[in-house]
């Protein structure tokens, strides 16, 4: 395993060897789920790796409504 481990995203972990450290851009349409998949990758990746330190910003959407999905997410 090269990066990050993932627990819930396993078919990722096996096609990348683990998440790498760095910049990742996710682009698709309006209304596609690139929130949400990055929400709950970013959710995976420090659950499963304590000491990994995230990033989020979206253009999307301002800091409440991602606070409040990563919320909903974790509830």
């Amino acid at each position: 395993l090269l990066g990050f481990k993932l627990k819930r995203f396993k078919k990722i972990l096996a096609r990348t060897q683990g998440i790498q450290k760095g910049l990742y851009i996710t682009a698709a349409g309006a209304n596609e789920g690139k929130t949400a998949l990055n929400i709950n990758i970013a959710i995976d990746l420090i659950q499963s790796n304590p000491n990994a330190k995230i990033l989020f910003y979206s253009f999307d959407d301002d800091y409440d409504i991602i606070l409040n999905r990563f919320i909903a997410q974790l509830a």
